[in-house]
């Protein structure tokens, strides 16, 4: 006998958790996207020139602070998930308001509106930090798809703000060339990026605010309250009835041989028997040890890609040098098309899924190519530099985006499925802090690669 598997009716809870995904990462996007604005704000300090690298320094690092302090001391004494999301969706939308209103308050400049924003990022990176893991953790006993649905939901953020950003550009023209030492910013006018910036964070407002209530229907789900049941608890099928029941674990994979039945990703239709067994005696406290080198391959895999690609994107992409169009155009564009890479690769996991752990592995290693790639390509003060073509820049760009985008949602969407069911969620929250080392990580050798492009101090 197996349990019963309501469907998703409409495709309402991958629906909702892809908003969520949205949610998660929109108020980050949003302040780097605001440059213009920041920069005129802060345009008599110190930090003119490097406020994105502390925006940036401030996000990642009290987003691993929180998680790594998680994962070692606080794990026994946090709410639950449920718990987590709601609070950290109204944390979020407590942050966008205030930052909102602090627009209109243009009497707040230099220092103290610098350490304003940095406070409010710091505020919406733990409550970022928090409603990730709270979501990874609900997603983890679920089938793999819908965590996918979270990833391709947290690029598709990013993609949607780079594409306002390049409709701006292109309605407001600018003519410089952006240097490498100051931010790139697609407005002429402080009342410009003064209105946009007011309008971006009213409507990351308005996102999150979606975002609330929809949590709440996910949890009113038949679908959602199934998954969340301990397997005993639930409804059962009698096998004659399963001979012709599709499990909604059931995802294309990378293969069809015998290397893949002992894939973790490929969940049998009675896979929650076999834990139902299990969870009828108590278990011991799992050892996050034993887990993570369960999941070694995705946790590797997880780092190598979010280090990669936070080491190159955007210092040394937005560095290419175009030679066929206006350059802060060709700038935004290279946003665009680095995150609309993005969102497809994550969106690919839905189609094709490659279920060799060690296969993946060498493939987020090969990843490391793309640093020799982009600095052979015409980026700024490269001393490689071969290819001055713009389609090869865009190829290697649509390349690295794509396969971050498919390489670290297929790892998210394994791992869970390589432990045993009553310690999926620890899981999550260990891979989640594998994905922050790897974009704190990242963040700081894009420091070191600024340096050595501009010559100059990175901070």
């Amino acid at each position: 006998m197996a349990s019963l598997s309501p469907p998703d009716r409409y495709h309402a809870a991958y629906g909702i958790l892809f908003l969520q995904g949205v949610g998660a990462l929109l108020p980050w996007n949003v302040f780097i996207t605001a440059a213009s604005y920041f920069g005129e704000r802060l345009k008599e300090t110190s930090v003119h020139a490097s406020f994105l690298n502390w925006f940036s320094l401030a996000f990642n690092l009290s987003t691993l602070f929180m998680v790594a302090l998680n994962a070692a001391w606080l794990r026994p004494y946090l709410p639950r998930p449920r718990t987590k999301i709601i609070v950290s969706l109204t944390g979020i939308a407590i942050v966008l308001l205030v930052t909102a209103i602090l627009v209109k308050c243009s009497t707040v400049v230099g220092t103290r509106f610098f350490a304003i924003t940095i406070s409010s990022i710091v505020g919406a990176s733990i409550c970022s930090a928090y409603l990730q893991e709270g979501l990874f953790e609900i997603t983890a006993l679920f089938p793999g798809i819908y965590t996918q649905a979270v990833m391709t939901g947290q690029s598709m953020a990013g993609f949607l703000v780079s594409l306002s950003g390049f409709v701006l550009t292109w309605l407001h023209p600018v003519q410089q060339i952006p240097s490498t030492t100051t931010p790139y910013t697609p407005w002429t006018t402080e009342g410009d990026a003064e209105t946009s910036a007011f309008i971006y964070f009213l409507v990351a407002l308005a996102t999150v605010g979606l975002a609330w209530g929809s949590i709440l229907c996910l949890f009113r789900l038949s679908f959602t309250k199934h998954y969340l049941l301990s397997p005993q608890k639930r409804p059962r099928r009698s096998s004659r009835q399963l001979a012709t029941f599709v499990a909604d674990d059931d995802i294309p994979t990378a293969s069809s041989d015998s290397s893949l039945d002992s894939s973790p990703f490929l969940d049998r239709t009675d896979d929650d028997d076999d834990d139902e067994t299990d969870d009828d005696t108590p278990h011991p406290p799992p050892n996050p040890w034993k887990i993570l080198w369960q999941v070694r391959h995705f946790a590797l895999t997880v780092f190598l890609t979010f280090f990669v690609t936070l080491a190159l994107f955007p210092v040394v992409t937005s560095s290419i040098k175009s030679t066929s169009m206006n350059q802060p155009m060709f700038v935004a564009l290279t946003f665009v098309l680095f995150n609309l890479g993005d969102v497809v690769g994550r969106a690919c996991t839905g189609l094709y899924v490659l279920g060799h752990r060690r296969l993946l592995v060498a493939a987020a290693v090969a990843r490391l190519s793309f640093f020799g790639l982009f600095f052979v390509c015409n980026v700024r003060d490269s001393p490689f530099v071969m290819f001055k073509q713009d389609g090869v820049a865009v190829l290697v760009l649509v390349a690295c985006a794509w396969s971050n985008g498919y390489f670290c949602s297929v790892a998210m969407m394994q791992s869970p499925h390589a432990v045993h069911r009553a310690h999926r969620e620890l899981c999550s929250s260990i891979m989640f802090l594998c994905l922050c080392l790897g974009l704190t990580g990242g963040s700081l050798a894009s420091f070191a690669l600024r340096a050595l492009l501009c010559r100059c101090n990175p901070f």
